[in-house]
């Protein structure tokens, strides 16, 4: 569960999905647990406290409840079914999401149009390019395309992005639909300006 722990080759992934994992069942009060041994397999137990409450009594989180938009958003996470797992429920909430698996990518996709996104939205520890790098050459190239930072551990100091120019937003992972929708409407509706001023870089969970 060790963050950015990878049996992968370089470039192959970050390391982050089991942490992720992680990080969403202690917030649900709950805990995981693996069993290993080569040659026989892998056993993966999730235990999640019960509850005596109905279904019907539980509020129930639908798209109607969440702030929706139109707008552009290019999504970047070298893990993609991460990135995946976010744009399904942003594509949703009526955004055009397009995935990129690497912020090289993602920069060359932006340089090749760069008036199609209304928003960036990257993960930060990445091979070749990390999200704030990315944001500092997007804003290199002139363009003002705002950009949202996600990070998974506080591994990374947030002061750093203080001086990204175009950066407006940095959530913690894992971020739920609700306040994802949240934060992407706080930029788009110029509630949060960029550069990214001291507030808007308050982590959030």
């Amino acid at each position: 569960f060790e963050p950015y722990f990878t049996t992968k080759e370089g470039g192959k992934g970050t390391g982050l999905g089991l942490s992720v994992v992680h990080g969403i069942i202690e917030k649900h009060d709950g805990s995981i647990n693996v069993y290993s041994k080569p040659g026989l397999g892998t056993k993966v137990s999730v235990y999640l406290p019960v509850t005596d409450a109905e279904l019907s009594e539980l509020p129930l989180e639908t798209p109607r409840d969440l702030p929706m938009g139109t707008e552009s958003i290019l999504f970047v996470d070298d893990e993609v079914d991460i990135g995946l797992a976010y744009a399904t429920p942003l594509r949703r909430l009526g955004y055009d999401v397009t995935v990129c698996e690497s912020g090289v990518e993602a920069l060359e996709l932006h340089r090749a149009n760069p008036a199609r996104f209304d928003l960036i939205i990257t993960d930060q520890i990445m091979p070749e390019l990390s999200g704030s790098e990315l944001a500092k050459k997007v804003a290199a190239d002139g363009d003002r395309t705002p950009v949202m930072i996600c990070s998974g551990y506080h591994t990374e100091k947030i002061s750093e992005l203080r001086d990204v120019p175009n950066v407006c937003d940095v959530l913690r992972k894992p971020i739920s639909p609700k306040k994802m929708g949240e934060a992407i409407r706080a930029i788009m509706d110029g509630k949060v300006d960029a550069p990214a001023s001291k507030s808007a870089l308050t982590p959030q969970h």
